[in-house]
């Protein structure tokens, strides 16, 4: 043989080592085979090696054969990176290398992003569901169905986020594949019409790229089902959707409350997330009517001139700091005798809603993310001077008759009524609005 050609098949061997041993072969035995043919019918050596591209270039496009193969198979950022090597170095033209390198960006761009999203989502799955169980243990042990509830929903969300892991990943795969058929065309695009590369349609052993995939997405589905039968049949999900859609709950307890105003000059009341009521009325007494749901408790107590009532979660529900942030429409409703005068009326709720109907009272009301409603009668018999008002919203706005008032400050808005009278009511909330009629 030629020594130019032999020179050439060494070469071709050389930069085709790494390569699986009988694709390798193969390649060899190829082109073994073309120049034999071709010299046997009186081809020049010099000719048949100027016909074809030079060693490097025809293994760096076997090498990309291989690897589009390894992609199709198992689209992954590995099989991709090998195709991408073996297009490197099969592509020397400006053009094309700028027109790879800008394919190879855009994709590994996309892929990073997908893959993070994957990441973060998987990992947003394993540690919601320590954390749910974790919160289920805080649950007293006699409400069992609120501990299930919890467990369930946390399998539930930890579902999910398994299964929109699985979307980012299958996201990922198409994309590959397609930047690989846009590279591997570009490496077969530039060479030339006597470099063809040896076409192997075997399948690619030890891929289990798919299987794997298909074991994810079973994981997810089962684990979310489990999750949703058991979160559902606790009942927890709907009575968490009431309190987010802030509907009243069906399972209350009416608790009522009478006490003498004599020696009284403070009443104090704080709610998690009901909704509070202040009203004057005509009884002789200082009384509170309570809506109790269930999943909360209460102490009240009449010490030393104060009048105090406050309201606490009895640990049935998970995250409650979450919860009370959304208004609970059950309320507690206090009704002062007409014509007392108390010292101060303090009104506080974290996320339920103050309705104050009176301003013949100094009244202190605070919310952090609840609404607080102030209507004065207009009725001259109830009260002939209008009360001062001092009302101030850090994150909310304040409205008065349906139009928003009040000045800007660095802290948030404030708005200020003066009255000559004996009476201010101050208003605060943290994000909430204030509505003032």
């Amino acid at each position: 043989m030629d020594e130019r050609i032999k020179s050439f098949l060494d070469a071709l061997a050389a930069n085709l080592e790494g390569l699986a041993e009988d694709e390798k072969r193969e390649a060899l035995d190829y082109y073994e085979e073309y120049f034999s043919d071709a010299l046997e019918e009186g081809a020049d050596p010099g000719e048949l090696l100027s016909r074809i591209d030079p060693p490097e270039k025809i293994a760096a496009a076997i090498r990309a054969e291989t690897s589009i193969r390894l992609v199709n198979a198992d689209p992954g950022l590995k099989n991709y990176s090998r195709l991408v090597k073996s297009a490197h170095a099969g592509i020397t033209g400006p053009l094309s290398v700028f027109l790879l390198s800008l394919v190879i960006f855009t994709t590994y761009s996309i892929a990073i992003i997908l893959f993070l999203c994957t990441v973060v989502s998987a990992a947003a799955a394993c540690i919601i569901l320590p954390a749910s169980i974790s919160e289920a243990f805080k649950i007293p042990a006699r409400y069992i169905g609120e501990i299930a509830g919890t467990i369930g929903m946390g399998l539930f969300a930890s579902g999910v986020c398994l299964l929109i892991s699985y979307g980012f990943y299958v996201l990922c795969r198409p994309l590959i594949r397609v930047s690989a058929g846009m590279v591997y065309k570009m490496v077969k695009k530039g060479s030339k019409p006597g470099s063809n590369t040896v076409e192997a349609h075997k399948d690619v052993s030890g891929v289990t790229g798919p299987k794997r995939v298909n074991r994810s997405l079973r994981a997810g589905l089962i684990i979310t089902a489990a999750g949703l039968a058991v979160s559902l049949a606790s009942g927890l999900p709907v009575k968490l959707f009431m309190i987010f859609n802030s509907m009243k709950p069906a399972d209350i307890t009416v608790i009522q409350r009478e006490f003498g105003m004599d020696g009284v000059s403070e009443i104090s009341i704080e709610t998690a997330h009901s909704n509070i009521r202040l009203t004057e009325g005509g009884s002789g007494n200082i009384s509170l009517e309570y809506e109790k749901s269930n999943w909360l408790d209460f102490d009240i107590k009449s010490d030393g001139g104060r009048v105090v009532f406050t309201e606490r979660s009895n640990g049935r529900l998970p995250l409650f700091s979450l919860v009370s942030l959304h208004e609970n429409r059950a309320e507690l409703i206090i009704s002062l005798p007409s014509g007392w005068e108390p010292g101060s009326v303090r009104l506080e709720s974290r996320g339920g809603t103050i309705n104050i109907e009176s301003g013949s009272f100094p009244v202190q009301a605070k919310t952090y993310t609840g609404t607080i409603h102030l209507t004065v009668p207009a009725d001259g018999d109830l009260q002939e001077i209008p009360p001062a008002i001092r009302a101030k919203s850090s994150k909310g706005a304040i409205f008065l008759q349906d139009k928003t008032t009040g000045a800007k400050r660095p802290y948030g808005t404030e708005y200020e009524l003066q009255s000559p009278g004996g009476v201010t009511i101050r208003l605060e909330s943290e994000r909430g609005n204030i509505v003032l009629d």
